[in-house]
This record gives structure tokens, sequence and C-alpha cells, in this order.
């Protein structure tokens, strides 16, 4: 019998957002458990309902606690440990306007060489 992988990623993404002792720790868990969820076939379910993610350009700019707690918005705040991951989970999840702002805001700083190398991963 297999974990429920959405209740199993959701608990993880809290645990993620709740450490704040260890950020090198955090960002290398979302990297871990982003590459899983992209290429996992355990995960293909997971993967679709983030595909289907409503844009949050639909909702008219609606407070957060408006919006329905979807696996998207669960994931969000915590996969910021990792900006590279970030930007992979608002492309999937089509939402694109968020996607642009992050890729305007790597442009602000230099990047490191882990950077790179993820950015590399995720577009070949």
């Amino acid at each position: 019998k297999h974990l429920d992988a959405r209740r199993f990623y959701i608990t993880i993404a809290r645990a993620i957002e709740a450490e704040s002792t260890d950020l090198d720790f955090a960002q290398q868990l979302v990297q871990t458990f982003n590459w899983i969820l992209f290429t996992a076939v355990e995960t293909k379910q997971l993967r679709e309902e983030l595909f289907e993610t409503v844009s949050l350009a639909e909702h008219g700019g609606a407070a957060e606690k408006e919006l329905p707690q979807s696996l998207f918005l669960q994931l969000l705040e915590p996969w910021f440990h990792n900006p590279v991951s970030a930007l992979a989970l608002c492309l999937w999840a089509q939402q694109y306007e968020l996607a642009s702002e992050l890729t305007a805001r790597f442009a602000e700083y230099e990047p490191t060489l882990d950077v790179i190398k993820e950015l590399d991963q995720l577009v070949h």
C-alpha cells in the first residue's frame, strides 16, 4: 500500500515552512522533493492536480484567504526556499505571471553556481 502522496507533500511543505534554523537544509529538501514531484510515477496525480491549478490572476487579486487551498498554494511558500524549484512549480501550475516575476528577480542578483546548475537542469 502506498502513502497518500498529496498528504505527504503537504506535510513536508509545512515542515519545510517551519524550518527557520537551517535554510541550506530547507533549500536542499525543496530541491529534492521538487525533483521527485516532477519525475516519479507515484506523483503523477499531484502533477495533474498542479497542472489544473486555477490562475491566481483569474481570482482578480483576491486575498489568499479567499482562495481555495490548492496544492499549489500549499507548496508555494515553502518552495521559495529554492527559487528554481519555485519557478518550476509556477511554470507547471501555469502561473506565468508569478513565474515572470520570479525570473525578473533572478536577474537582480548574481546567481551562484548551484542556481545556474539547477536552471540548466530545469531547461534540459
